[in-house]
């Protein structure tokens, strides 16, 4: 009895991978065209220097105990990110939370369609103390090296 279980299970399994495989043979997935348009050119120099200017911000998270200088470098990032891209800061719905957290609102032209979300954070932790000479650069230098 246990024997003929045991062999109509493995049974089973041998004609559902039979059929998986017969099926998979007939598939031709479809490209998802995502993006419209002209092919996307990127200035990799220009997107490189802007990341090395934020990362020269010391945007640290202290929680309760921000000083001044963390609000003022949370200031300057926020200025430098409009600087930089004019356009989403024009065009988007922007609400802002907290202190210094954005959301930007892009609402698509097809509405059907369900949303897509797009995170990032903006803060740092702080660098922990006596370890500053482990670090190959300076955490804040923005140094661009190694290609």
């Amino acid at each position: 009895m246990l024997r003929a279980a045991c062999f109509c299970i493995l049974s089973s399994i041998v004609a559902l991978a039979g059929v998986l495989f017969f099926n998979s043979l007939g598939f031709t997935p479809t490209p998802a065209n995502l993006y419209r348009g002209s092919t996307l050119e990127v200035n990799v120099s220009k997107v490189t220097l802007r990341l090395s200017k934020a990362l020269q911000l010391p945007t640290i998270s202290r929680g309760s105990t921000a000083t001044a200088a963390d609000e003022a470098a949370f200031d300057a990032l926020q200025a430098q990110l409009q600087a930089a891209f004019p356009l989403v800061h024009t065009r988007l719905h922007q609400e802002r939370l907290d202190c210094h957290s954005r959301l930007f609102r892009w609402n698509g032209s097809d509405t059907s369609l369900r949303p897509m979300l797009l995170m990032s954070h903006l803060d740092v932790v702080p660098v922990e103390e006596g370890t500053e000479r482990d670090w190959t650069h300076d955490a804040f230098s923005g140094d661009i090296a190694d290609g």
